[in-house]
């Protein structure tokens, strides 16, 4: 006798990048409770980030703008030739039109989110990604393509 099981389809998967402990320890917990459909993976700066993106598909990346050594738009910025066809967020305590559009030229950043940001607002924001998009695996390495730029107020 066959016994077949359902396909579960596989958590859709989002990497949080900060260097402030505390704030990556809140959005992981938080996050891991209020989508429990999303795998979260973190990374405490973009060089651990980096590892991450080169050896796991990904649906989202959310990332801080204020990080030493390589900032929250480098790292989109590698990371976008990587995985070319995901949604990539920047917070920022600076969240300015302008930064916003250097991030958008630099790494197809797609929205900005300001810190310290409203809980809510940043759940409202990932649910409509996660419901919107198809599971994005796609690596390759073209260019980003057009993407929408919004600074979150």
């Amino acid at each position: 006798m066959c016994h077949v099981r359902p396909i579960v389809p596989p958590k859709k998967a989002l990497l949080i990048v900060d260097d402030d402990a505390d704030v990556l320890s809140s959005l992981e917990t938080l996050l891991a409770r209020e989508l429990p459909g999303v795998r979260i993976l973190t990374a405490a700066s973009g060089a651990e980030g980096m590892v991450i993106v080169k050896s796991e598909p990904l649906d989202m990346i959310l990332a801080d703008f204020g990080m030493p050594i390589m900032d929250g738009v480098e790292f989109l910025r590698q990371a976008r030739l990587l995985q070319t066809d995901i949604p990539m967020v920047i917070m920022s305590a600076d969240a300015n039109p302008e930064l916003a559009a250097h991030a958008r030229r630099s790494a197809g950043v797609a929205m900005m989110f300001p810190k310290p940001f409203d809980l809510e607002r940043l759940l409202a924001m990932l649910n409509m990604v996660f419901r919107a998009l198809p599971r994005a695996t796609r690596r390759a390495t073209r260019p980003p393509g057009p993407a929408l730029v919004a600074v979150v107020p």
